[in-house]
């Protein structure tokens, strides 16, 4: 395994509960009336953190798929 597929690995859990954690928040945050400009601005992370999510997920099946033999 590269470094840098190690790397990815590493993130990849991290990200993923983060992102999982935010949408908690953004659910609880929905449900009150009060907290809509905090609720936008957690949106934000949320969305934010899925794109580092769809990168980092993109980057290591290139890599996944550039180290398996030719013809598997």
């Amino acid at each position: 395994m590269t470094n840098e597929r190690a790397f990815l690995h590493s993130v990849a859990n991290p990200l993923a509960t983060a992102k999982f954690i935010l949408e908690m928040v953004v659910e609880d945050f929905a449900a009150r009336e009060n907290d809509q400009d905090l609720l936008v601005q957690l949106n934000q992370v949320v969305e934010a953190v899925d794109q580092a999510t769809k990168l980092l997920s993109d980057r290591r099946s290139e890599i996944i798929r550039a180290e398996e033999p030719p013809g598997s």
